[in-house]
């Protein structure tokens, strides 16, 4: 039996939709929690992925997942 990984990605600019992108290939992860506080950003990647959930907040995401990839700049 296979089991898979719960992936939660936390920014989705282009580092955060590539790995999307390529986990949604990997049948051991399900990476379909994800969160941006751009809201254009997470309303272009709900149109590419669609079994993929945008979150409320970023900790919503992390709740639910496995493992977490941060996709985001520090400031």
């Amino acid at each position: 039996m296979t089991m898979t990984t719960k992936v939660a990605i936390i920014g989705l600019g282009i580092m955060g939709q590539r790995m999307l992108t390529h986990m949604r290939r990997h049948p051991n992860f399900e990476p379909d929690y994800l969160w941006d506080p751009d809201q254009s950003a997470c309303q272009k990647v709900a149109t590419l992925d669609l079994q993929s959930q945008i979150t409320e907040t970023a900790s919503d995401a992390i709740s639910k997942a496995d493992l977490v990839y941060l996709a985001c700049l520090s400031r």
